[in-house]
C-alpha cells in the first residue's frame, strides 16, 4: 500500500475523496492481525458514489476486466468487486478487504477508465 491516506478515503468519480464518514473500521488479515483501518460509507457516502456513476464502454469494460485477471496475486476479498462496469459499478467492499479494494481502485486509476464507472467504499 504506497499511500496510507487511500485507508481513509473513497473512490469516487475518478478520485481518492474524503467520506463523509467518520465512523472507522480495522482491517485485519487473516491471522487477525490489525492492518489498519478505513472510513466505513453512510447512506451519503453511498448516494454521492451513485450520482458520480457513468456507464463505460465495452473497450473499457474488457479492459476492467483484465485488471481484475491480474489480481490473482492480491489477496482474494471475501467479498467479490463488480465483474463489470458497462453500466458504471460501485464496489461495497469489506473492511478486511481494504488491501484488494485499494490496490483494485488504483489500478483501475492507472489504467485511465473513465470517472464514474468504478467507484469503491467499504461496509461492515
Amino acid at each position: 500500500m504506497d499511500d496510507p491516506e487511500r485507508w481513509l478515503c473513497h473512490y469516487v468519480g475518478g478520485a481518492w475523496r474524503v467520506p463523509f464518514s467518520t465512523r472507522m473500521a480495522a482491517v485485519r488479515d487473516d491471522r487477525g492481525a490489525i492492518l489498519g483501518q478505513v472510513v466505513l460509507a453512510t447512506a451519503e457516502d453511498v448516494a454521492r458514489s451513485e450520482r458520480y456513476l457513468r456507464p463505460a464502454s465495452a473497450q473499457d469494460d474488457r479492459l476492467y476486466q483484465g485488471l481484475l485477471f491480474q489480481m490473482s496475486g492480491v489477496p482474494v476479498p471475501r467479498r467479490a468487486p463488480p465483474n463489470g462496469i458497462l453500466h458504471g459499478a460501485v464496489y461495497l467492499a469489506l473492511s478486511n478487504d481494504a488491501v484488494f479494494a485499494i490496490e483494485l481502485a488504483n489500478r483501475v486509476a492507472r489504467a485511465g477508465l473513465p470517472p464514474g464507472a468504478f467507484a469503491l467504499l467499504f461496509q461492515a
